[in-house]
């Protein structure tokens, strides 16, 4: 059966706005777990950089650890874990690219 324009219509509505409410991370929680490893990564980044030591974010206890700052809020730690990983390598990456512009 070929999609009618009401339905493609209506299921575009509704993709955007499920993008729109969770900015395409596969939820809120998963969002939430990301800019936290950002945040954290970027922070960790910034203090090996003062420190002068050479990039290595396996180094990172809240790396390894993969969970800080989780609350059940989030849903399943494995999948908090997952998202605070990519975003906290993100964030410690970033930090070193800002240090060596100055």
């Amino acid at each position: 059966m070929a999609a009618t324009p009401t339905r493609t219509a209506t299921a575009i509505r509704t993709a955007t706005a499920a993008t729109a409410t969770n900015g395409n991370y596969g939820g809120s929680a998963a969002y939430g777990a990301y800019q936290n490893g950002v945040s954290d990564g970027y922070q960790k980044g910034l203090d090996d950089v003062h420190d002068r030591r050479n990039p290595d974010v396996t180094r990172q206890k809240w790396y390894r650890s993969g969970d800080h700052d989780y609350n059940g809020n989030y849903g399943s730690k494995d999948a908090y874990r997952v998202e605070y990983r990519r975003g906290f390598e993100e964030g410690y990456n970033r930090a070193y690219r800002d240090a060596r512009r100055y």
